[in-house]
């Protein structure tokens, strides 16, 4: 009996298999999509925080840069105003954390919408095969998803470097 394809099929899916897909979980999606608006929200989102972001980190600087005078006597409180700053820097970015994961959790609804199913999560052990693994990685379809990650990294470094 021959193997079904893709290309084999002729007719199109019917309501009721659309529907059974749909409720394993298998619906299409796009991480280029994804990735597409990730960047343009992200740099919205840099274009219109990004002063106040600046701003708030520049302060953290000068109070880091700033050594004070019990800071000579007591080389203990060092680690304590590093850890400070860090928290200070932490806070200062959340807004632009916040939107990056909003957008993150939102953008792969946008071409199948929101979907919750269990039947995903349950593991599949033949998807566990390390030589299945290896040939999925280095596989056609691997080298072209390299290549064009390759090549956004690229665009983005030129974009950013102007």
């Amino acid at each position: 009996m021959a193997e079904e394809s893709d290309l084999e099929k002729t007719e199109e899916a019917t309501p009721r298999r659309l529907e059974k897909a749909r409720e394993e979980g298998q619906v299409a999606r796009s991480q280029e999509l994804t990735t597409f608006a990730l960047l343009m929200i992200a740099g919205g989102a840099l274009w219109m925080l990004g002063s106040s972001f600046i701003t708030s980190l520049m302060e953290i600087l000068k109070r880091g840069l700033q050594i004070q005078p019990e800071a000579h006597i007591d080389s203990a409180l060092l680690p304590v105003r590093l850890f400070q700053h860090a928290i200070d820097s932490l806070i200062a970015s959340i807004p632009l954390f916040a939107v990056f994961f909003v957008v993150a959790a939102i953008a792969p609804t946008l071409l199948s919408g929101l979907l919750f199913t269990t039947k995903s999560l349950i593991p599949d052990f033949k998807r566990l095969s390390p030589i299945q693994g290896f040939k999925r990685i280095f596989s056609m379809h691997g080298f072209v998803e390299l290549v064009k990650a390759i090549v956004k990294q690229s665009w983005l470094a030129e974009l950013l470097h102007y």
